[in-house]
C-alpha cells in the first residue's frame, strides 16, 4: 500500500512547519448469502463500505456501513439490517497498540438484537514481519437485559521464502458468555451461558497476490468478529466455519479481494442444522 505525504502548515510563536503522513483507503463489500436445510431463510445479500485514515502510521480510524436483507420462507418477515462500526488505533507506543471501537445494529425487525450495541477493544504487541499477540474483548448489550461478553487471545508469526514471498500462520481462542438473568419476556432458545471456539489461519504472500485459508471449530452464538466490523446477531449456534480468500495487487494502490465461506448452525426455533454458503467480492482502493 502507498502513502501519500500530505504537507500541512502551522504557525506557532512565529512559523512552524510540519509533514504529515496520510494514508486514505475505501473498499466496498458485497455478499450473496445461501442457506441450504433452513426452516426459514432462503437467501439473501449484504453490502458494506469500508474506510480508513492513517496519519504518521500511530492513528487509524476506520468506518463503516453495512446493509443486510436476507429472503425467509413461508410467509415469514424477511430480515433487513443496517450495521454502523467506528474504531480508533493507536500506535504511539509501538510495539505496543490500543484499539477501541463501537458498532451499532439498527433493523425495522422485531428482535432482542434491534438496536444492539457492541463495544469492543483491541491490546497487542507486535514484532514486524516476526510475530504478534493480542486479546479482543467485546461486550454486546441487547434487549430484555442481554449482555454478551466475549475474549479472544490471539497470535501469529511468519515464515518468510524470500524478501517478497512467505507464510503468515496465526490462531485464536474465543470464549463468549451470555448474561441472561433478565431476559424473562422473549423465549430462551439457549441452552448454556458458557461458549468456547479455536481459530486458525494460514496466509501465503508475495508481492501480487495473497491465499488466505482459515477455519473455526467449537460452538459459537451472537459472535463478534473481524475486529468488531461483523456481528452474528442473530440467536442460532454455529459450529463450524472455513474461509478461503485470495487477493490480487494490481499495484500499489489498487487491489480485488474474493472470499468463499461455509458454516454450520443451528436454528433456534426450528433445530434444524442448516449450511451457510457466502461469496463477498471487494476491491481497495488506497492514496
Amino acid at each position: 500500500m502507498g502513502l501519500k505525504k500530505v504537507l500541512l502548515p502551522l504557525s506557532l510563536a512565529g512559523s512552524l512547519t510540519f509533514a504529515a503522513d496520510l494514508h486514505f483507503s475505501i473498499a466496498p463489500f458485497a455478499t450473496y448469502i445461501n442457506y441450504d436445510n433452513s426452516g426459514l431463510k432462503k437467501d439473501g445479500w449484504a453490502t458494506t463500505l469500508y474506510g480508513s485514515l492513517s496519519i504518521n502510521k500511530t492513528h487509524i480510524f476506520e468506518a463503516a456501513y453495512g446493509y443486510t436483507h436476507l429472503n425467509y420462507k413461508n410467509g415469514y418477515q424477511n430480515w433487513n439490517q443496517n450495521d454502523y462500526t467506528i474504531a480508533y488505533t493507536n500506535y504511539m507506543l509501538f510495539p505496543w497498540y490500543g484499539k477501541i471501537g463501537f458498532h451499532y445494529i439498527a433493523t425495522p425487525n422485531e428482535d432482542l438484537s434491534k438496536d444492539g450495541k457492541i463495544v469492543f477493544a483491541d491490546v497487542g504487541y507486535i514484532q514486524r514481519y516476526k510475530w504478534n499477540v493480542g486479546l479482543e474483548m467485546y461486550a454486546t448489550d441487547y434487549k430484555y437485559g442481554v449482555n454478551v461478553y466475549q475474549l479472544n487471545p490471539k497470535g501469529g508469526f511468519y515464515i518468510w521464502k524470500d524478501y517478497y514471498t512467505g507464510f503468515y500462520l496465526s490462531g485464536y481462542l474465543g470464549y463468549i458468555h451470555i448474561n441472561r438473568k433478565a431476559w424473562i419476556t422473549n423465549p430462551n432458545p439457549l441452552h448454556k451461558k458458557n461458549y468456547y471456539y479455536l481459530g486458525i489461519a494460514t496466509t501465503y504472500f508475495t508481492a501480487k497476490y495473497s491465499l488466505t485459508l482459515a477455519s473455526s471449530i467449537g460452538e459459537r452464538i451472537f459472535e463478534v468478529s473481524n475486529g468488531g466490523f461483523v456481528v452474528y446477531n442473530l440467536a442460532e449456534r454455529y459450529y463450524g466455519r472455513t474461509e478461503l480468500k485470495g487477493t490480487y495487487y494490481f499495484n500499489k494502490h489498487l487491489s480485488a479481494s474474493l472470499i468463499g465461506s461455509l458454516e454450520n448452525y443451528k436454528e433456534a426455533s426450528t433445530n434444524d442444522r442448516v449450511k451457510v454458503y457466502s461469496i463477498t467480492a471487494s476491491i481497495g482502493y488506497s492514496f
